[in-house]
């Protein structure tokens, strides 16, 4: 919301790229991407190449630790708090973003959707 804000006042466009697929840049090929949440939740996505196999998905580090060992040909690559629980390649976010930045398709504020990987606490309690 911050950056379509920010588009909308300013005039500007902007790339947009969740954390999972940015932090997946630091590896090629087929890759798992872990980054953490918060309260031991960790957000997981698998790609191959531009493909994106899975969607960010929250797991329990229990969980996690079994959905890694589902894809064991696939590239680790994390962000500093996962690199320290998992291993595998921990991502150089400045290098991620100049990565994605030189092949980005600008978007005007209209066009940026964000993506929420857990759903709110009012759309959790509609299922109860």
């Amino acid at each position: 919301v911050t950056v379509k804000t920010l588009c909308y006042a300013l005039g500007k466009k902007a790339a947009a790229i969740n954390y999972n697929r940015l932090v997946s840049l630091a590896a090629a090929g087929k890759r798992l991407a872990v980054v953490y949440g918060w309260a031991d939740v960790y957000y997981a996505a698998v790609y191959d190449g531009e493909l994106e196999i899975a969607a960010p998905e929250a797991f329990k580090k229990d969980k996690l630790i079994e959905f890694i060992e589902k894809h064991k040909d696939f590239i680790l690559t994390c962000d500093d708090r996962s690199h320290a629980a998992f291993g595998g390649i921990k991502a150089d976010e400045r290098e991620c973003m100049r990565i994605f930045a030189s092949s980005a398709e600008l978007l005007s504020g209209e066009e940026i959707e964000p993506l929420y990987a857990m759903q709110s606490q009012a759309e959790r309690e509609l299922k109860k």
